[in-house]
């Protein structure tokens, strides 16, 4: 069964409504436009422009997307989980050429439903610091220890961190994703604004951490013996190892059962990441 987008019954004659301005024969209340204030938590300022509407549009379909792909559902689906017309969610993601003023009600039904937290991009799109039922994503200072493991009882990690797309092959190989895609933030590395993620490009720390597993690194410092460093030469290729020593020559880094000491000159490292995380579920 096809479903068919509401006509304009305004004067604009637009092809596709815009909702919340259009008058169409699915009419948005104001609920649908603007953030429920009424809770006194959270507050809203519509995206006007043409380019913010576009902006925002994109990062809710790669918001979209990521969720589609972890949960293996399809727009129906969300739309379902979410308790939104399976049009809303379709209108938005297949109308390539039009910015929909999309209300942080709708954001957050997705968010609900999909058990997923709202990106920080369109939290502060919607000017929005909190709202109940919603992780919050704003950066607190707390008092906790700086290796803390796991996050105390009840409290949920609000933040989406980057996952990096990282191959064991020359880039010049290899094809990056056409998007981002976003992790949920392990507790400890919350207040880092340089942390990332990434999947282990190989077995060569195999069978402690396999290819595939999700990693979390940290730039904020530099790497130290003992530690696990993911480095990227100027080819582009990625390399997780653990380091031995890091001295004026380069880092040295081994892998698991290997002997002997590999060197890697400073001069051949593009970036690097010290990594402060696992996720042992491939």
């Amino acid at each position: 069964m096809q479903l068919a987008l509401s006509e304009c019954k305004c004067q604009c004659k637009l092809d596709t409504p815009i909702p919340g301005r259009c008058q169409t024969e699915e009419t948005d209340t104001m609920d649908d436009v603007m953030t429920d204030q009424e809770n006194g938590t959270s507050s809203s300022k519509l995206v006007r422009s043409q380019e913010q509407l576009t902006q925002t549009r994109a990062e809710f379909i790669q918001w979209i997307d990521h969720i589609l792909t972890r949960k293996k559902w399809t727009g129906t689906d969300l739309a379902n989980h979410s308790g939104m017309a399976p049009s809303t969610i379709l209108r938005i993601m297949n109308s390539k050429d039009h910015s929909f003023n999309i209300s942080f009600k709708t954001i957050r039904k997705v968010s609900e439903g999909s058990g997923f937290p709202i990106p920080r991009s369109l939290m502060e799109a919607h000017d929005v610091k909190h709202v109940d039922g919603v992780p919050d994503l704003t950066p607190k200072v707390r008092h906790t220890p700086a290796r803390q493991t796991a996050p105390p009882q009840g409290q949920q990690a609000g933040r989406t961190i980057r996952v990096k797309y990282v191959s064991a092959l020359p880039s010049s190989l290899v094809q990056s994703p056409r998007e981002d895609m976003y992790e949920a933030c392990p507790p400890q590395m919350m207040n880092d604004e340089t942390a990332f993620a990434f999947r282990m490009p190989d077995d060569a720390l195999a069978p402690l951490i396999r290819g595939g597993m999700m990693m979390f690194a940290t730039k904020r410092r530099d790497p130290s013996a003992g530690e696990i460093v993911l480095i990227v030469d100027n080819a582009g290729r990625a390399k997780v190892r653990l380091v031995t020593d890091v001295n004026e020559s380069g880092i040295g880094v081994r892998k698991l059962c290997d002997e002997d000491v590999e060197t890697i000159p400073f001069d051949d490292v593009k970036e690097f990441g010290v990594v402060d995380g696992i996720w042992r579920r491939s």
